[in-house]
């Protein structure tokens, strides 16, 4: 079997794409990485997110306690936190 020589524009043609491959894949792998860092990132702030909801009830809740608890000693009523008084409704 006889060798032939290729085109100096052909091997050129050839190792353009090579190349492009390369860069390509390179390419997808450093997004690939981005991406992987993105998820994680997004899992972090749905773990926030969910601790902070959680927190929120627990708020609703110490505050439902703390309204029951003062209409018990105060009655219905008023209060302005800045005087530091409680006005009864009539």
């Amino acid at each position: 079997m006889n060798s032939k020589k290729l085109a100096k524009e052909d091997i050129e043609s050839i190792k353009n794409i090579q190349d492009q491959f390369a860069e390509c894949t390179n390419m997808l792998g450093l997004l690939q990485i981005d991406e992987n860092a993105l998820n994680t990132q997004l899992t972090q702030v749905d773990e926030k997110k969910n601790e902070m909801f959680n927190q929120l009830n627990q708020l609703r809740s110490k505050e439902q306690d703390l309204i029951k608890n003062l209409q018990e000693k105060y009655g219905q009523g008023q209060i302005n936190l800045q005087e530091g008084t409680f006005t009864p409704n009539n």
